[in-house]
């Protein structure tokens, strides 16, 4: 099986999203919040698990505007996260 990554730009270009942090960091796939390592993008959609964005180990973060202020790290900022994830590259589905 072929490895296959996407940069973060590349990401958001196709699920509309807009970048915070660094555009060129690669991703590998997706994971939990909770469960994700420095090569995965993660994603919050549900505001019961906000507390886990201090501890992931994502690359980034998939999320709303509104919750950027509770994330130090990079991130793809959309409306919708959940309605967001069926645009996503193939590796993230």
């Amino acid at each position: 099986m072929k490895h296959v990554s996407y940069t973060l730009a590349d990401i958001a270009r196709r699920i509309g999203a807009s970048v915070v942090g660094d555009a060129s960091i690669l991703i590998e796939g997706l994971a939990s919040l909770q469960g994700a390592k420095p090569c995965h993008l993660a994603f919050l959609s549900n505001t019961k698990y906000k507390s886990q964005l201090a501890g992931t180990q994502a690359a980034a973060v998939i999320l709303k505007e509104q919750d950027l202020a509770d994330y130090q790290g990079a991130a793809l900022v959309v409306a919708d996260p959940y309605a967001a994830m069926p645009t996503a590259p193939p590796i993230m589905q």
